[in-house]
């Protein structure tokens, strides 16, 4: 069922087809979205995220000016 959502999500025309027939459906809509829905959360919750801290030496000059614009944004709407 998979790599057929990817074969199909692939082909635009196809993709509309297939959503407007599924549509007309509304218990095989539901166990669709609920599939793909299930298929979304797996694929987050296997990417490792890794948090490292970064200082400011490990900004380039034009990364540590939009960083300090972003603080200075932060402070005046506050």
């Amino acid at each position: 069922m998979f790599r057929a959502h990817t074969y199909i999500a692939g082909r635009p025309h196809l993709d509309a087809f297939t959503k407007d027939i599924i549509a007309r459906v509304p218990l095989l809509d539901r166990r669709v979205r609920a599939v793909v829905r299930a298929e979304r959360e797996d694929r987050y919750q296997a990417i490792p995220v890794r948090a490292t801290r970064i200082g400011a030496a490990d900004l380039t000059p034009r990364e540590h000016q939009v960083y300090l614009d972003l603080v200075r944004a932060l402070r005046s709407v506050q």
